[in-house]
């Protein structure tokens, strides 16, 4: 592989058909020539979005990572190579690392700011013009509570501790599937782009 071609990661993407994203088959191209193939994850294509004026919101973004997606993002890398004055073929690895890091930690910070804008703007909500909201307003379908039993989730707690904990901050009586099953709900909401 010389150069790039789509037409690789459209034969990986068929032949096994395993992945919901192009993700995983971008990886193996990128281990087999990273200069050619750049990596591309959640956090990566976050930034991308937003150097590139992009206004998708950065919780979206990984669930729908398709072909076209990832050549668009390959041409926009080019173009942020040339920028950077390096060269996609001409370049030392610990140079496009570089690059692919800073991406990866931009994209990462931006996402945490989306993330709590949006816990902050459902905060807003709740205690909003009309006073209170009532636990029926904020229950286990609002984005509020979803995204703090991930919040407690992410601190180490399980996954079943996490949704008591999110739930007695808002004051929200679970039904059992909640605390039974709660790793269906952690599937459906990563499904949803939350996680």
């Amino acid at each position: 592989m010389r150069h790039f071609d789509i037409a690789l990661l459209r034969q990986l993407d068929e032949r096994f058909g395993l992945w919901k994203s192009v993700v995983i088959p971008v990886f193996v191209l990128h281990c087999l020539r990273p200069e050619v193939y750049p990596i591309v994850d959640r956090w990566v294509l976050t930034a991308y979005n937003l150097l590139s004026g992009n206004p998708e919101s950065p919780l979206n973004v990984f669930s729908r990572t398709t072909i076209d997606a990832y050549l668009s993002y390959q041409e926009w890398w080019l173009a942020l190579l040339s920028e950077s004055g390096l060269g996609p073929f001409s370049s030392q690895m610990n140079q496009l690392k570089q690059l692919d890091a800073g991406l990866w930690a931009l994209g990462k910070r931006a996402a945490q700011i989306s993330k709590e804008l949006t816990v902050e703007k459902e905060e807003h909500a709740i205690g909003g013009a009309n006073g209170p909201a009532t636990v029926a307003e904020v229950g286990t379908e609002s984005e509020i509570f979803k995204l703090r039993a991930l919040a407690f989730r992410k601190s180490g707690k399980t996954q079943r501790q996490a949704m008591l904990d999110a739930a007695a901050d808002l004051g929200i009586t679970l039904k059992p599937s909640y605390l039974n099953y709660p790793g269906s709900h952690f599937e459906r909401w990563r499904k949803q782009g939350l996680c």
